[in-house]
């Protein structure tokens, strides 16, 4: 099966003890899963201002990115029938206000949400790779 690099961004954003995400479903396989915010980094587009647009498309908040908490991750994922070879950019977030706008996304879209910081290690367990960084920016967000 080919492979597709992707370059991206996610963001790590923790408010009172919940971290943000939105569910999504694979189109494909119908698999459901809880994703940060995240995507590809577009055209002239730096990794900070990809997370901050990330972030408010898929989850109608708006934050500010902690530039100097990166974690890079090499990994593959798939999606859509299609395995992704993904260089992920993490960063840890804060919301900038607590006030979401609509959210207006793709069809996998399935709704945002904040899910208890105790069920990180479940919501996770699909990806090592996306729970390890994950788990390692949490107390950088929170604070």
């Amino acid at each position: 099966m080919n492979k597709t690099l992707r370059e991206r961004v996610s963001i790590v954003v923790v408010h009172q003890g919940k971290i943000l995400g939105f569910h999504a479903e694979d189109p494909q396989n119908k698999k459901m899963y809880f994703f940060i915010p995240g995507g590809r980094i577009e055209d002239g587009e730096s990794a900070l201002e990809a997370a901050q647009r990330e972030t408010f498309e898929e989850t109608g908040y708006r934050i500010e990115v902690l530039e100097e908490s990166v974690i890079r991750r090499r990994y593959d994922f798939e999606w859509d029938g299609r395995v992704f070879d993904c260089i992920t950019l993490f960063f840890a977030g804060r919301l900038i206000s607590e006030d979401a706008e609509q959210v207006r996304d793709a069809d996998y879209h399935r709704g945002a949400a904040w899910v208890s910081l105790a069920e990180v290690d479940e919501i996770f367990a699909y990806h090592k790779d996306i729970l390890e960084p994950v788990k390692a920016l949490l107390k950088l967000a929170e604070k």
